[in-house]
């Protein structure tokens, strides 16, 4: 099997360079490595093809991770393509654990990622979740990726730092352009994994496939999520369930985001809860919100007629199971 590694980097090559260290160190090398990397962002260059892993640079022009990513991934030749992050240290047994999982798993197998786990300004954010990865019914998105342990099972979502997906099916959907954001495009995976799903494919989480992930923000964003980031992320939100939650869902996707929500993008529950020294916060955190879910819809609307309707319906917790699966598999199950 041969296996790609795609890592879009801007303005972090030290860091970059830590991630090239961590899959050099791999058990199973990757057959080819590429990182991504802004025109004018000449530090990571140097540092990539530097490096003696021997990564391929790919340049690209426009902001956003994206861009950055579907120019790497339109550059891979794997039967398999890894996607992590330039803030990422890929356990040593990472790529072996993601092969061995496609080698022995169904033919209806489509992605697979694991665990990342999370440092804080070096302090590690510990925590132990049984759901992880799992859309509800009324579209409440869980991912708790970070904290994930148990067995190996399926979900309906993986989280963009330790994921991987077959080769020629991510080069034939690649991630969805409509998304908004500047430094980061939040919920991409959330498009991407619900794309799989809407085919009938499975998603699979194992916690043993894991990366140690040093959150660091991206330079053109904060991470702090002002109002204009909660609205772009609302409505990439909103597009991606709205695409692929059934249609008697959809309106109570809709609903249930307006009227609670969840704190990063509150509804009116959530904005009523919020502390009086914080409601200043929380309001202008509702009204990105809520910008953002109408943006969603409109979005939606917008691009329904000019795609072609996903072959199968979404599995999420509490739904049907899709057509790959069998009688007593896990159930399919969100992000956070």
């Amino acid at each position: 099997m041969r296996i790609s590694v795609v890592i879009p980097t801007y303005g972090r090559p030290q860091s970059l360079g830590r991630t090239l260290d961590a899959l050099a160190r791999q058990q199973r090398r990757a057959e080819e490595t590429i990182v991504v990397a802004r025109a004018q962002d000449t530090a990571s260059q140097e540092a990539a093809r530097a490096h003696p892993l021997g990564a391929r640079v790919v340049l690209v022009e426009r902001a956003g991770v994206v861009a950055a990513m579907n120019a790497g991934i339109a550059a891979t030749s794997g039967e398999v393509v890894a996607l992590t992050d330039d803030d990422a240290e890929p356990h040593a047994d990472w790529l072996a654990r993601i092969e061995r999982s496609y080698e022995q798993g169904p033919r209806e197998l489509a992605a697979v990622g694991g665990r990342d786990w999370v440092y804080i300004r070096g302090r590690l954010w510990d925590g132990a979740e049984q759901v992880v990865g799992r859309v509800g019914w009324c579209g409440r998105v869980t991912g708790n990726h970070h904290l994930g342990v148990g067995p190996a099972r399926d979900v309906d979502v993986l989280k963009g730092v330790n994921l991987s997906v077959r080769g020629e099916l991510l080069r034939e959907i690649a991630i969805d352009e409509r998304l908004r954001g500047v430094g980061t495009e939040h919920h991409w995976e959330l498009a991407l994994c619900l794309a799989l799903r809407a085919r009938g494919l499975r998603v699979l989480y194992d916690p043993q496939i894991a990366v140690d992930h040093h959150s660091l923000p991206r330079v053109e964003d904060s991470r702090q999520f002002s109002a204009a980031e909660v609205s772009d992320a609302a409505h990439n939100m909103t597009l991606a369930l709205l695409e692929f939650l059934p249609p008697w869902r959809r309106a109570a996707y809709v609903v249930w985001a307006a009227a609670v929500g969840i704190s990063p993008a509150p509804g009116i529950a959530q904005l009523l809860r919020s502390p009086p020294r914080r409601r200043g916060q929380a309001l202008a955190s509702f009204l990105g919100a809520q910008r953002g879910l109408a943006a969603g819809v409109l979005s939606y609307l917008r691009f329904r007629r000019a795609r072609p309707a996903a072959r199968a319906v979404v599995s999420v917790h509490g739904g049907a199971e899709p057509s790959g699966a069998q009688p007593g598999d896990p159930p399919s199950g969100t992000l956070r």
